[in-house]
C-alpha cells in the first residue's frame, strides 16, 4: 500500500515546492512595501546640499527679432541659480534686428546672455552641405562655452 503511494505524494511535495517558491516573490514585495517608510528615518537627504552644476544654453539665431527677447526672458525666469546659467545666443549673419535685440538683453543682463555673431551665415547659399545652419551655430556656441553643461 505505501508503494503505490509514492508517485502521487512525490507529486504533492513537488506542486507544495512550487508553491511557496512562486509565492516568494509575493512575500518579498510586501516586506520592501512594509520597511520602506523606515528608509525616512535613516536617509542623507535632508544633510545633502543641492548640487547645481554649470548650464549653458544655447539658442541658434537667424532673423528671429520677434521672437528672441522672449525667449531670452523666458530662459532667464527658469527656477535655476542665477550664477549657474549662461545663454548663449549665436547669431547666424540675421538682416534683420536680432544682433540689436540680443545686445540689449545682454546689457540687461551681462554675464548671462552672451551675444556670438557670425559674420557670413550658412544660409547666404542654399546648398546641401550649408543647410545645416543650427548645427554649425550650435558648434560655436559649444566651442565657446567649454567649461559649462551643454543644453
Amino acid at each position: 500500500m505505501g508503494d503505490s503511494n509514492w508517485p502521487q505524494v512525490t507529486l504533492i511535495v513537488f506542486l507544495l515546492v512550487c508553491v511557496f517558491l512562486g509565492t516568494t516573490p509575493v512575500l518579498n514585495t510586501a516586506l520592501q512595501f512594509l520597511v520602506l517608510p523606515l528608509h525616512s528615518v535613516r536617509n542623507h537627504y535632508r544633510r545633502a546640499a543641492p548640487y547645481f552644476p554649470n548650464v549653458a544654453v544655447i539658442v541658434p539665431a537667424w532673423n528671429e527679432a520677434l521672437v528672441i527677447g522672449a525667449s531670452i526672458d523666458r530662459l532667464l525666469t527658469l527656477g535655476y541659480p542665477a550664477e549657474r546659467l549662461r545663454i548663449y545666443v549665436v547669431d547666424d549673419a540675421s538682416t534683420d534686428d536680432t544682433p540689436v535685440v540680443v545686445l540689449d538683453k545682454a546689457a540687461e543682463h551681462p554675464g548671462r546672455v552672451v551675444h556670438l555673431r557670425r559674420d557670413v551665415g550658412a544660409r547666404v547659399k542654399r546648398t546641401r552641405s550649408t543647410m545645416a545652419s543650427p548645427v554649425c551655430s550650435r558648434n560655436r556656441g559649444r566651442k565657446r562655452s567649454s567649461s559649462w553643461m551643454l543644453t
